[in-house]
């Protein structure tokens, strides 16, 4: 819901995982009554079915236990190295088993959202979707819109740098950008070894 408002407040609520994942997501855009509106909120979730819920958006949600952090990195392309991994965009043919593999690796990345066939087909229409292959083998799968990676997956062990670099082959920009969950730290710990660093934390959400 893009925007739930009511006397309290105003908030974005993300209940599309519901189904999949049990989880739901809140953003205070506005209140002048936190704790209360935030009591609306998560009565509404949990009347959607949530068994987990999420907050960001005020201040207020830091007297809660932390979740995990969005924290967007950057690097330089050229220091990327390189790799013989070649990709392969997805197409309508193989974008279940794309789908597939994505949603089964979601399940395990803090405030990953499970994809839908709708959700797929979109994200086929305007990014770009690869399977990442060496000598028929596949290593992972990725998203890239624009000089960002939005997704990056390896399906086989010590395959992550690999896809990562195959995946930026195909930006065009000089620099590289991706987020990942603070507590995603296998994720991280790779992206740093390959020379990603910091720049921003795009949000932290705390568990209610």
């Amino acid at each position: 819901i893009p925007i739930f408002s009511t006397e309290l407040g105003v908030a974005s609520l993300t209940l599309s995982q519901i189904p999949y994942s049990g989880k739901a997501y809140i953003r205070i855009q506005d209140t002048a009554q936190p704790e209360s509106f935030i009591d609306e909120c998560a009565g509404f979730c949990r009347a959607a079915g949530a068994d987990s819920i999420y907050i960001t958006g005020h201040s207020i949600c830091e007297k809660y236990k932390e979740y995990t952090s969005v924290i967007e990195m950057q690097c330089l392309k050229s220091t990327l190295g390189q790799t013989d991994a070649a990709l392969f965009p997805a197409t309508d043919e193989t974008l279940s088993g794309w789908r597939q593999i994505y949603n089964d690796k979601i399940v395990k990345v803090p405030n990953g959202a499970w994809l839908t066939i709708s959700d797929a087909q979109m994200y086929l229409k305007d990014r770009g979707l690869y399977f990442v292959h060496r000598e028929g083998k596949l290593l992972g799968t990725g998203i890239v819109c624009g000089n960002e990676l939005q997704w990056v997956c390896a399906v086989v062990p010590g395959g992550g740098a690999d896809v990562v670099r195959a995946l930026c082959s195909c930006v065009t920009d000089d620099t590289v950008k991706l987020t990942v969950a603070s507590s995603n730290e296998k994720a991280a710990d790779l992206y740093r070894k390959l020379g990603f660093i910091p720049t921003n934390i795009h949000s932290t959400w705390y568990e209610l």
